[in-house]
């Protein structure tokens, strides 16, 4: 069963992605949209919250609810997929600034968390990833040398790190 405010939250999704309610502008109040929709002003507040969890509105203190693009779904962090692919299937545009890329003797936590000896090298790559512009998340990844000889010759601004381990992988 449908509740009210999942009725009101789906129409005013509805309306914010087809550009009736367009990014930066001004939603109607709660008041007035308590009035369009036939409902309680509570109805409107649960349907509103879900909007702004989910990232199309952002409610600002004497201005009122504002359209915002949606949050990126971080849901691809919970498997091995690239940050590529994922963000080209939500239809987003995704970029890559290597930060840092280098061989390193590893880190006693580093090692430890790879089960690696203390004298083993790891390939410490450092990265910012955008999505349509915008920084998104600031990633740091270390990977043992040994088993991926030949990683340090890929560009990875522009290849995956995921496709690059594949290929040069023992």
């Amino acid at each position: 069963m449908t509740t009210l405010y999942d009725k009101v939250r789906e129409d005013l999704l509805e309306k914010i992605r087809t550009g009736a309610y367009p990014e930066g502008e001004t939603i109607p109040s709660e008041p007035e949209l308590a009035q369009i929709y036939g409902v309680s002003r509570a109805t409107i507040r649960q349907a509103l919250q879900i909007l702004s969890d989910d990232g199309y509105v952002e409610k600002r203190r004497r201005r009122g609810t504002i359209v915002t693009k949606p949050k990126v779904d971080q849901s691809f962090t919970l498997e091995v997929s690239s940050f590529e692919d994922a963000m080209r299937t939500e239809g987003r545009l995704p970029r890559t600034n290597v930060i840092l890329f280098r061989a390193e003797i590893a880190s006693e936590e580093v090692a430890r968390k790879l089960g690696l000896s203390g004298k083993d090298k790891v390939y410490k790559l450092v990265r910012l990833r955008y999505v349509d512009d915008q920084p998104n998340v600031f990633v740091e990844s270390y990977v043992p040398c040994a088993p991926y000889p030949g990683l340090d010759g890929y560009d990875f601004n522009e290849e995956s790190l995921y496709a690059a381990m594949d290929a040069c992988g023992e």
